[in-house]
């Protein structure tokens, strides 16, 4: 990345970046400068989602859970038509940096929550970790061991040895470096938890878009206001039968990376209370792409829901030892393998155009 300008702004450290194509630049603000660095080298420089969204649709409709502050819904709104994009992120202070970076984008809207299991939202705990917000988590205990793999990886260890040497590469890749020592210590911070269902329930640009679609089918765009509660849930129900399923929007992508939670959020998928009905949303949904925590066989169990709701499956490993040149000397992208990170993206076929 060729910065231009880091700055600091109400507490927030601001980056301006050359880019390639219609705009010129690209600014955004961060929690943590190392981690904005490393996050934004692979997802716009090293491209690690490109080969699992190569293309979406004009007018597509993105749910990016787990944002932080917003790379990948920038990298998203940049290469590609969206018609609509939610961003969902836990933290408060992470999400109001996530807010302002996508301020400018009409189609955005960003949330403050966590997803999760349960339907109704209910709060929970999570861990905060100034030095590295995008590793901020409910499962602490596993973030720790994974702090514990990392030290013991043999990336960590050529950087040990390379600073006590004081080899010149290692002493520029500044970024990899700071967040290989990243301290384990965190705040507790107080979340709102709800399912996925009822964040795509309560959106309201995908509401309009169902609104949108019913019209133009020739079907009455209905009103809630005054209509007796019984009647109500029977019409929900209608929707969810028939023709009619086709008037619910698709979700081109869905985008998971939740330190730890991956499971909780697809299952939270499978809730049935909301204002669409009994509307299957897995049969909605044309791509997801998620980042897995394969500890106590999470892989294997993400790999298989995903195949039991219909969808093709791909896994790919994370790891990475990459250097790159630039104009400052070496920069270093790791992930160490011993971290056990995966990217599983899954596509309906049907659904992709």
């Amino acid at each position: 990345m060729k910065k231009i300008m880091d700055a600091s702004v109400g507490g927030a450290g601001l980056t301006v970046v050359d880019l390639p194509g219609r705009d010129r630049s690209l600014t955004f603000e961060h929690v943590n400068a190392a981690e904005a660095r490393f996050l934004f080298a692979e997802i716009w420089e090293q491209k690690s989602y490109a080969r699992h969204v190569p293309s979406l649709p004009r007018k597509a409709i993105v749910v990016d859970i787990g944002a932080n502050i917003g790379l990948f819904s920038l990298w998203c709104l940049h290469n590609f038509e969206i018609g609509a994009l939610l961003a969902v992120e836990p933290i408060d202070r992470v999400h109001a940096v996530l807010q302002r970076n996508l301020a400018r984008h009409r189609h955005a809207t960003s949330l403050c929550a966590a997803a999760g299991r349960r339907c109704e939202a209910h709060p929970r705990n999570f861990t905060f970790y100034q030095d590295a917000p995008g590793e901020s988590t409910r499962n602490a205990e596993e973030r720790a061991a994974q702090r514990r793999r990392l030290d013991a990886s043999a990336f960590a260890r050529r950087i040990r040895a390379a600073t006590a040497s004081e080899q010149p590469t290692v002493e520029r890749s500044e970024d990899s470096s700071e967040l290989a020592a990243a301290g384990s210590g965190g705040e507790q911070v107080a979340c709102s938890v709800a399912s996925l269902r009822y964040f795509l329930s309560e959106w309201e640009p995908l509401q309009q878009k169902g609104k949108q679609m019913q019209r133009s089918d020739g079907a009455p765009a209905h009103s809630d206001e005054g209509e007796n509660p019984a009647k109500r849930q029977r019409r929900s129900a209608g929707h969810a039968e028939g023709a009619a399923l086709t008037r619910v929007p698709i979700i081109d992508l869905l985008k998971i990376d939740v330190e730890g939670d991956e499971l909780d959020v697809l299952l939270g998928i499978d809730q049935v209370n909301d204002n669409w009905g009994n509307v299957n949303w897995w049969e909605r949904i044309a791509r997801i792409v998620v980042e897995v925590h394969d500890i106590n066989n999470r892989l294997k169990e993400v790999v298989k829901l995903l195949k039991a709701r219909g969808f093709e499956v791909c896994v790919d490993s994370c790891a990475t030892d990459q250097e790159e040149e630039e104009e400052e000397g070496k920069y270093v992208l790791v992930v160490p393998t011993e971290l056990r990170l995966f990217l599983v993206s899954a596509q309906r076929t049907s659904l992709l155009s």
